[in-house]
């Protein structure tokens, strides 16, 4: 039986970078679900499209403190809520989460009841998996709601990770979790050069975190020869 795996997008378009997301993800051996109001006309074959719960809060945008690596510094941006989203819905259904803006090129069939990438000393939101109805969830849930309230002004941009890592740590459930890490072979693109998302791949991967938030500038236009380029040709994006 595969597994659910779920994600968002807010827009009237998918570029080739979601796009490619998605297909891979299929591709990996997961039932991809997509949540959105928005009536694709580009979506890959195979994509279970859902609607956006209704009681579930709208967009909040990021008007915190500025991210120096980050377009606009990052205000503006709506991964504060897609993370609060993604909590939601794992709440509701259990099963994994990812962005967009990740290349699942491996199913490490994992057996833990929580699964997430790493993040310097804590977690991120990129690659996720929980337990439906988890205690741990529900308090990030929350938290997350008022930290939304305030659309996260005069916070950092890495607070509600932080947020994501001290709550784990309080419910414990680091004892039976996986952190990706590049053991795993993960390899997060962001504000990084010769990379994937810039050059050929230099070893075998499982996950490649393109990092829409920093690398957005070739994301329509994927740079020749590069991983990025070579998996969009590959799958007729290009």
């Amino acid at each position: 039986m595969m597994s659910d795996i779920n994600c968002v997008w807010i827009g009237d378009e998918l570029s080739i970078m979601e796009r490619l997301s998605l297909i891979l993800a299929k591709n990996a051996g997961y039932n991809v679900i997509l949540w959105s109001n928005s009536k694709f006309e580009n979506i890959p074959c195979g994509i279970n499209l859902k609607e956006l719960p209704n009681d579930i809060l709208p967009p909040v945008k990021f008007n915190g403190n500025p991210h120096p690596s980050l377009k606009n510094g990052g205000i503006g941006s709506l991964s504060q809520w897609s993370d609060y989203f993604a909590y939601e819905i794992l709440y509701r259904n259990g099963g994994y989460w990812m962005q967009l803006d990740l290349a699942i090129l491996n199913n490490l069939n994992i057996t833990n009841s929580f699964a997430f990438t790493g993040w310097k000393n804590a977690i991120s939101p990129v690659f996720m998996k929980m337990p439906k109805g988890s205690e741990y969830t529900k308090e990030t849930i929350n938290a997350m709601k008022e930290i939304l309230k305030n659309e996260m002004k005069g916070l950092s941009w890495e607070h509600s990770m932080n947020l994501m890592h001290n709550i784990a740590l309080k419910h414990k459930i680091y004892n039976d979790c996986k952190i990706i890490n590049h053991l795993d072979g993960y390899y997060d693109c962001g504000a990084s050069r010769n990379n994937p998302y810039d050059s050929p791949l230099k070893q075998p991967l499982s996950f490649i975190h393109w990092s829409n938030a920093t690398n957005y500038s070739s994301k329509k236009t994927p740079i020749l020869n590069s991983e990025y380029y070579n998996l969009c040709k590959k799958h007729n994006l290009i």
